[in-house]
């Protein structure tokens, strides 16, 4: 990963004819889903209190503090590396971004168990996330930093490539398979993204990927946001890339039937945003794509993914009442913190309590108390 260029160095560059590597976020490619466009601006326009550019983009708040590596590709496509924000300046836009919360996404490590693999034990774990200008913000909100600072002992990687408007029906053609991704040798690919033309066109990426690499792991992603208001249900299920609506059902049984993971991330993107209780828009930078606050609610929930523990069977407990049952969470060690709750259920499995709580670090601290609780000590062990 290469530094900033201090300003005079990137003067030197200049005028040896060098310049420095662009950003991503000035990289970002443009947007050319038909569905998510100016033209079709969505129900969010009609009450929203900012003000987007005519052209391009409202400026960033927070220019990404870590310099990209990029390699040439064909014209409209980009080949690059993340993350390009370091943790500081993470922490410094989660802290001022505005507060939400949402249910964490289960993880299927049954399908990735060579990646738990190397993120528990160690290794080198080479991710490559494929998709549109969606995917772009994703990889751009860096939390690939977060994912390296939570699994220390991985020596973890990312490359992203994107094209604007780019779904799997572009990524099958022209061996961009074969000559851009089998040769980096990726573990690990995430498709995902708001323009993918159909399910059988991931299908074909994803044989190509096996053809070429029989041990690859892949992540398939449904769409966060487009211009689909998240406050109307049913507007954002009408969205072609929507995990609520009938898109997500069939990528999850493609996932299923191909044996790779999947994550919704349109549920927990419009629970976050609801929860705010602001406008959607102060989570975009245009009517399409997110902005720094957007990005991180990516991050967010990505790393609510990756932080689930796999199904392990429940330990037995006693709650402060007396009910014998068992206790779970949902949550881990996140060096930032995860919100994410205790949940108790008696031995009959008929009644189910929670208890919200705080991670930080490896202390949980419970933020309300349910019905019969004590605040619970520790994570690792029986409630009191």
């Amino acid at each position: 990963m290469l530094p900033l260029a201090p300003p005079l160095t990137a003067l030197i560059l200049a005028l040896l004819g060098s310049a420095p590597r662009v950003f991503a976020q000035d990289a970002a490619p443009p947007d050319r889903n038909l569905v998510n466009t100016r033209a079709r601006p969505g129900g969010m326009q009609a009450d929203s209190p900012v003000t987007f550019p005519e052209h391009g983009a409202l400026p960033a708040r927070f220019p990404p503090d870590v310099q990209e590596e990029s390699w040439p590709v064909e014209k409209d496509y980009y080949l690059f590396s993340s993350p390009c924000r370091s943790l500081a300046q993470i922490e410094a836009i989660q802290a001022a971004m505005p507060a939400g919360r949402f249910t964490p996404p289960p993880n299927d490590w049954q399908h990735l168990t060579r990646t738990r693999r190397l993120l528990t034990e160690g290794g080198s774990l080479h991710l490559i996330a494929i998709g549109d200008s969606i995917i772009n913000d994703t990889m751009r909100s860096g939390w690939v930093a977060l994912w390296r600072a939570a699994y220390p002992k991985a020596d973890i990687r990312a490359t992203v490539y994107v094209r604007g408007g780019g779904g799997s029906q572009h990524y099958r053609e022209a061996k961009r398979i074969e000559e851009v991704v089998v040769p980096r040798r990726p573990d690990l690919v995430f498709l995902g993204g708001i323009s993918q033309r159909s399910v059988e066109d991931i299908a074909a990426v994803i044989a190509q990927l096996r053809a070429a690499l029989p041990e690859v792991e892949i992540l398939l992603g449904t769409g966060a946001f487009g211009t689909a208001d998240p406050r109307d249900a049913a507007a954002l299920a009408a969205a072609s890339h929507s995990g609520t609506g009938a898109y997500g059902p069939s990528l999850r049984q493609l996932a299923a039937e191909q044996r790779c993971a999947y994550l919704d991330f349109t549920s927990p993107w419009a629970e976050y945003l609801n929860a705010s209780g602001l406008h959607p828009h102060h989570f975009y930078r245009d009517v399409v794509h997110a902005n720094e606050f957007g990005e991180q609610v990516l991050a967010k929930i990505l790393m609510s993914f990756w932080m689930a523990p796999p199904a392990t069977p429940a330990q037995p407990a006693r709650r402060a009442d007396g009910y014998r049952g068992i206790w779970f969470t949902l949550g881990q060690k996140f060096p930032h913190g995860l919100e994410s709750h205790l949940y108790f259920a008696d031995s009959s499995g008929k009644r189910v309590w929670r208890l919200p709580y705080h991670m930080s670090g490896e202390t949980a601290m419970p933020a309300a108390e349910g019905a019969g609780w004590k605040p619970a000590p520790q994570v690792h062990g029986a409630p009191p």
